[in-house]
């Protein structure tokens, strides 16, 4: 969990969370949430070597699902 609290870190990120989820009957379970100003934030720090690596890394030990959005609520009505 170490590698993924440290993407936080990286230029650009102005909120950053990584911790286990309360619920362990699914085994361990690793939620990662970070938010940046704007979309060309996000963009410039997903394609930092740093997350390369760490994304490589952990698709080799985990199965796991990814979820992007904007929280700005007019682009997100249903």
């Amino acid at each position: 969990m170490a590698v993924l609290r440290q993407l936080g870190t990286l230029p650009g990120v102005t909120g950053w969370t990584v911790a286990l989820s309360l619920d362990e009957r699914k085994g361990r379970v690793i939620i990662e949430d970070g938010t940046f100003p704007d979309q060309g934030s996000f963009e410039t720090w997903r394609a930092r070597s740093q997350h390369q690596r760490a994304a490589l890394r952990m698709s080799e030990i985990a199965d796991w699902l990814v979820g992007d959005w904007n929280a700005d609520a007019a682009t997100n009505r249903l």
